[in-house]
């Protein structure tokens, strides 16, 4: 099953680091895969969300439905003055909050954190010491506001959430990941459900951290569905994960950003993503704010993520989220080469041979935006206005 421990201590139930997972269930995947079911660690963060709960007093927009995060915004208003308080408003100010989290990541020993691996990740990678001093003065901030007592007050929040996700996630979904990308190469992988990260929606980050030997891959979700403020913490029987369908795309788009965007972060990649850059188009580009999306390379990127989330699925036999997720991919959000990429994507699935993995296969997509012109995207966008 998937990892959830119990221990004497609350605290380490809830923020073990699961580091010896146990054996998941068994499931029903792809008759020719050859890769072995991993386990999925699921479990939060102490120091991913003692950062939320700072970040709960620079967020302005509305975080109805999201009650950990209302209580923790009010409860711990008192302390502006805090370095770690502080330090956050000016980190904000230069990386975006996945990039922090990203960072946070690669530290072990919370309260009292240390580097464990070197920093990677292209704009943090230079940063250690910056992004030392804030590990630290975020584990003062820790036991200063007494945050450890705040987790364990609002347990029953956590643990639900752990068992809501526990439930919902469907089993084999690793399996099914590693082997439509070929690709197992992965060490570990983990969900860092985190009640207290402030959103008017829903927001996931799919952070990955460079050990060496291989990636240690996370998803780190806020709640997913809307839950109405109780009187008290024991009277909650959702906790805003319990849409399986919803729960199932996250998980499998963050973590598809593993294996997609390791790859295009490549030099040799990135230089032949730019080659195409016309097809972004200022109407194209108007169409894709409603995906933050503003730059051909993240527009690659999102596209090729999605093209997995839809073949994923029509592996594992789901023609209602095959259907669902064009609409929406399609439809609603404007990936409008996803058709064509689908189309291409069943030669890479036909032909192991040719295509032992998925890094052999990204040239192949990226010569097809090559051939395109924007001509071409104007013509699919005329097509969807008519």
């Amino acid at each position: 099953m998937y990892c959830l421990r119990y221990f004497p201590c609350l605290f380490l139930l809830l923020f073990t680091s699961c580091q010896e997972e146990a054996t998941p269930p068994t499931t029903e995947v792809p008759s020719t895969a050859t890769v072995a079911e991993k386990t999925m660690a699921i479990a939060p963060n102490p120091m991913v969300e003692t950062f939320w709960i700072i970040f709960t007093q620079f967020y302005d927009g509305s975080i109805a439905g999201h009650p950990i995060a209302q209580i923790a915004q009010s409860h711990f208003r008192d302390y502006q003055s805090h370095p770690a308080m502080q330090m956050t408003g000016e980190l904000i100010k230069v990386y975006g909050s996945d990039e922090i989290v990203e960072a946070l990541l690669y530290y072990e020993g919370f309260p009292r954190p240390r580097l464990r691996y070197p920093l990677r990740a292209d704009r943090i990678q230079h940063e250690a010491t910056r992004f030392t001093a804030y590990a630290e003065a975020l584990g003062a901030f820790y036991l200063d506001a007494k945050v450890e007592a705040f987790l364990n007050q609002h347990q029953h929040y956590y643990q639900g959430s752990i068992a809501e996700i526990e439930r919902l996630l469907p089993k084999g979904i690793i399996a099914a990941m590693e082997h439509y990308y070929r690709d197992s190469s992965h060490l570990a992988y983990g969900i860092i459900p985190s009640p207290a990260m402030p959103t008017g929606g829903y927001r996931g980050i799919g952070p990955y951290v460079y050990t060496g030997k291989g990636l240690r891959v996370y998803q780190n979700l806020s709640g997913l569905s809307a839950i109405d403020s109780l009187a008290k913490v024991e009277d909650y029987t959702a906790f805003g994960y319990g849409d399986r369908n919803l729960l199932t795309e996250m998980t499998i788009h963050e973590f598809g950003h593993t294996f997609v965007s390791s790859l295009l972060e490549q030099d040799t990649f990135a230089q032949q993503i730019e080659k195409s850059v016309d097809l972004f188009t200022p109407a194209w580009r108007e169409l894709m704010q409603i995906n933050q999306v503003s730059h051909w390379n993240a527009c690659v990127d999102e596209h090729i993520v999605r093209l997995g989330e839809i073949r994923i699925a029509t592996a594992m036999g789901n023609t209602k989220e095959v259907e669902r997720l064009r609409e929406q991919h399609i439809e609603k959000m404007h990936f409008l080469l996803l058709p064509a990429l689908e189309e291409l994507s069943e030669t890479y699935e036909n032909d192991p041979d040719t295509y032992p993995n998925y890094t052999v296969f990204i040239p192949r997509i990226l010569s097809y935006l090559e051939q395109l012109e924007p001509a071409d995207i104007e013509q699919l966008i005329a097509q969807r206005n008519n």
